[in-house]
C-alpha cells in the first residue's frame, strides 16, 4: 500500500529527451498505421471496379493485361500487415480456414478474464488498499466464504497459460519437425532436417513474444508516468539500462537478487518461463519424433514427477504455505516465479499433446464409460485445486491491517506440503481431460460454450491484454489517490470496467504493433526457410507455411 503527501504529489509531469523519443516512435507507429490502412482502402476501392487499363496506339486503343495480384511486393505486404482493417478483421472473424481445437480459444478467454478478476481486488492493496479489510480478509470476509476461493486461487489462471503453452507448443512440433517419408530420404536426413529447423523455431518464438513486450516496455518507461498525475510513480531499475534489454531475453528470473526484482513488466515472468520450457519443447520433439514416443513420453511423466518432488521439498525445508496470507506464504512467494518449480504444468499440456498424437486422435469417439470417467476427473481435479484451500480461510489472516492475537490458516506442514506441491499439476490434470472430452465433443454444452465465436476476439486479444493490464491499472489506481471501500456494486463496476478499457486498448496495440510485426515476423523466416532450401524469390516474402 502507498501513501501520499505534498512532497510526493506533483500536477504535471515534464517530458524528458527519454519520454520525448519514445512518444515520437509510437506517433511514428501510428502514422504509419495510418498510411496503411488508407492504402489499404484504396487497393479496396480499385479492386472494386472491373476496369482495365488501356494504352493508346496508333491502330487505336489496345487493351494491356492487368499487373499480376498473386505476388504482391514486399512494400505491399509490410503495408497489408499494419492496415488496421485486416488486423480488426483477424480479432473479430479470425482466419479463414477453420482452426482445430476450437474449445481453447474459450479456456485462453476465460483465462484472462480471471486473471483481471482476481486483480480488480487483490491488486487494489498494492496501491492505497480498502478501507474495510475485514469484508474482504477471514475469517469473515470474502475470502472465507466459498465462492470467495475463485478469488484466492486465481492465480491458476495462469496455469491455464501454462498448461495451453505445453499443449500447443509440443502438437505444432510434433507436427511441424515429423519426418518425411522414410522410403523417400533416409533416417538421418531426416533426423538433420528437422534439427535445422530448431534455431528458426526458437527464433520465431522469441521474436513473436519479444517485439510487443518491447512497445510495452518503452510504454512503460516513457508514456505511463506522464499519464499519472497525483503521485511520483516509482520507475523499476529494471526498467533502466541493461535489464530493459535482458528482460527481452526473457533472463529477468536468472538476474533476480530476489523474486522479481530485475523484471521490467512484472507480468512478464510468465514469459520468463514460459520461453525457458520452450526451449526444451522442440528437442522433445525431435527426440519424441525419430528415437522413441513411448520413451519420451515416459521421461516426460518422470520429470512432472520430479517437479512435484522439488516442490514439496521446498515447501517442506522452508516451512512456506500455498495459503494466501498465511505463516509462511512469503515464503511460497519465492517460489512462485522459479521455472524449476513451474514448469510441471506446461510438462502436463506437453504429454497430452503427446498422447493425443498417439492414442487419442485415431479415435472417433470415446465409450460412455470413458465419457463419464473422465468427467469425473476433470470436476474433481478442477475443483480440488479451485476449492482446496477452503478450510486454510476459516482463520484470520497474517494480514497488518488487521489487528488480531493470532493469525494463520491452521494447516499443518503436511497439509501445506501435500496441497502446495500438487494443485497446479492437479488443475492442470483437470483441463487435460475437460480437453479431451472438448476435443471429441463429448462434453455437452461446454464444448459449445468455449468454442463460441463470443469468446474468440477476447482470446486473440489475450497475449495483448495480459501484458498492457499492468500499466493501464497502475494509471487508474494511482490517478485515485484514495483508499477504496469495497462492495459488490464497486466489484462490478470495477471488474467489468477495467475489462472493457483494457479490451479497447489490447485492441489498438494489437493492431499497431502486434498483428503487423509477428506478420512480418513470419514473412521474414518464411523467407528465410526457403532460402536455406535453396529456392529463394527475388522481390516477394512468402507467407505459406509459415513456422
Amino acid at each position: 500500500m502507498m501513501c501520499s503527501n505534498k512532497e510526493t504529489i506533483k500536477e504535471t509531469r515534464d517530458i524528458d529527451t527519454k519520454s520525448g523519443l519514445i512518444m515520437a516512435m509510437f506517433f511514428l507507429l501510428f502514422a504509419f498505421v495510418i498510411i496503411a490502412s488508407i492504402h489499404q482502402e484504396w487497393k479496396q476501392q480499385s479492386k472494386g471496379s472491373n476496369s482495365v487499363s488501356y494504352k493508346f496506339l496508333q491502330e487505336g486503343w489496345t487493351p494491356q493485361s492487368a499487373p499480376s495480384q498473386n505476388d504482391p511486393s514486399t512494400l505491399d505486404q509490410i503495408l497489408d500487415a499494419f492496415a488496421v482493417q485486416k488486423n480488426f478483421q483477424d480479432v473479430f472473424y479470425g482466419p479463414e480456414k477453420p482452426v482445430k481445437f476450437q474449445s481453447l480459444d474459450g479456456i485462453r478467454a476465460f483465462s484472462m478474464l480471471w486473471v483481471m478478476f482476481g486483480h480488480s481486488i487483490v491488486w487494489v492493496g498494492f496501491y492505497f488498499g480498502f478501507s474495510n479489510y475485514d469484508l474482504i480478509y477471514n475469517p469473515s470476509g470474502l475470502f472465507s466464504q466459498f465462492g470467495g476461493q475463485v478469488f484466492t486461487t486465481a492465480t491458476l489462471s495462469v496455469d491455464s497459460f501454462f498448461f495451453l503453452s505445453g499443449f500447443l507448443a509440443m502438437y505444432i512440433c510434433i507436427k511441424k519437425l515429423k519426418p518425411v517419408d522414410s522410403n523417400l530420404v533416409s533416417g538421418q536426413s531426416n533426423l538433420l532436417s528437422s534439427i535445422s529447423k530448431v534455431p528458426v523455431i526458437w527464433l520465431g518464438r522469441l521474436l513473436r513474444l519479444a517485439i510487443p513486450l518491447f512497445f510495452i516496455q518503452c510504454w512503460n518507461v516513457g508514456i505511463t508516468p506522464l499519464l499519472i498525475e497525483p503521485v511520483e510513480m516509482p520507475q523499476s531499475p529494471a526498467c533502466k539500462g541493461q535489464y530493459f534489454w535482458w528482460n527481452l531475453l526473457f533472463l529477468g528470473t536468472d538476474l533476480s537478487n530476489k523474486p522479481g526484482d530485475k523484471i521490467c513488466i512484472g507480468m512478464t515472468w510468465y514469459l520468463q518461463i514460459d520461453m525457458r520450457v520452450f526451449l526444451f519443447i522442440p528437442v522433445v520433439a525431435i527426440l519424441y519424433n525419430h528415437i522413441s514416443k513411448h520413451g519420451v513420453f515416459a521421461m516426460s511423466f518422470i520429470s512432472w514427477v520430479v517437479n512435484i518432488i522439488l516442490r514439496a521439498m521446498f515447501i517442506h525445508q522452508h516451512h512456506a504455505s500455498p495459503i494466501m496470507d498465511d505463516v509462511g506464504s512469503d515464503e511460497y512467494q519465492n517460489m512462485y516465479f522459479a521455472y524449476e518449480y513451474r514448469y510441471g504444468v506446461m510438462v502436463v499440456g506437453a504429454m497430452l499433446a503427446m498422447a493425443w498424437d498417439m492414442w487419442f486422435s485415431k479415435r472417433d469417439r470415446f465409450t460412455k464409460i470413458e465419457q463419464v470417467l473422465f468427467f469425473i476427473i476433470a470436476c474433481v481435479c478442477c475443483g480440488t485445486a479451485v476449492y482446496g484451500e477452503y478450510s486454510g480461510f476459516q482463520h484470520p489472516s497474517c494480514k497488518p491491517d488487521l489487528l488480531q492475537d493470532s493469525c494463520g490458516s491452521g494447516w499443518s506442514d503436511f497439509e501445506k506440503t501435500i496441497y502446495g506441491a500438487t494443485h497446479r499439476s492437479v488443475w492442470a490434470i483437470g483441463l487435460a481431460f475437460m480437453c479431451l472430452l472438448c476435443f471429441k465433443d463429448q462434453f455437452p454444452f461446454v464444448n459449445w460454450f468455449l468454442s463460441h465465436e463470443f469468446f474468440k476476439p477476447l482470446a486473440r486479444l489475450s497475449f495483448m491484454m495480459y501484458l498492457a493490464q499492468e500499466d493501464i491499472l497502475n494509471i487508474y489506481n494511482f490517478n485515485t489517490m484514495q483508499r477504496v471501500r469495497y462492495s459488490w456494486r464497486w466489484f462490478i463496476i470495477n471488474f467489468f470496467g477495467s475489462v472493457t478499457v483494457v479490451f479497447l486498448i489490447s485492441l489498438v496495440f494489437y493492431s499497431a504493433f502486434e498483428a503487423p510485426f509477428a506478420k512480418m515476423t513470419k514473412m521474414i523466416l518464411k523467407s528465410l526457410s526457403d532460402c536455406m532450401k535453396g529456392s529463394c524469390k527475388k522481390g516477394s516474402i512468402q507467407t505459406e507455411g509459415v513456422i
